[in-house]
């Protein structure tokens, strides 16, 4: 057991493709591009709930059941759609590009809320937001 524990564990495409896209992103609005390591780090804070800390985690590691994982199976093709813009869904496409209603109104609340304490609203992307 401890052996199999200390071997590296082969890391996921989808999972290294975010965390690039969180160093990038964070780079260009920051201009400080975290590790990896300080990346997981951060997703262990404290200031995060834990279902906050989990949502992230598995956004990271990219494992919801949405957009492409029904492409293959018979009869629920239609559920890898955004039934608002149909377009394939995504995480990204949920949360920053869908029509959907209440979506505007949540963003503008966050913004209001991000400025109370910062002074300017970045332009979100998906790296912004993981």
């Amino acid at each position: 057991k401890v052996i199999k524990s200390m071997r590296d564990k082969p890391t996921q495409k989808s999972t290294m493709s975010n965390l690039h896209c969180i160093r990038c992103s964070i780079a260009e609005v920051f201009e400080y591009q975290p590790t990896d390591s300080a990346i997981w780090t951060s997703l262990r804070s404290r200031n995060l709930t834990r279902l906050s800390r989990n949502f992230l985690w598995k956004c990271l590691h990219d494992i919801y059941c949405i957009g492409f994982f029904w492409e293959h199976m018979l009869n629920l093709e239609n559920l890898g759609q955004c039934p608002t813009c149909k377009v394939p869904e995504s995480l990204e496409h949920i949360m920053l590009e869908c029509n959907a209603a209440g979506q505007h109104q949540i963003w503008q609340l966050t913004e209001r809320f991000w400025r109370l304490r910062y002074p300017s609203w970045p332009k979100l992307n998906w790296g912004l937001l993981l």
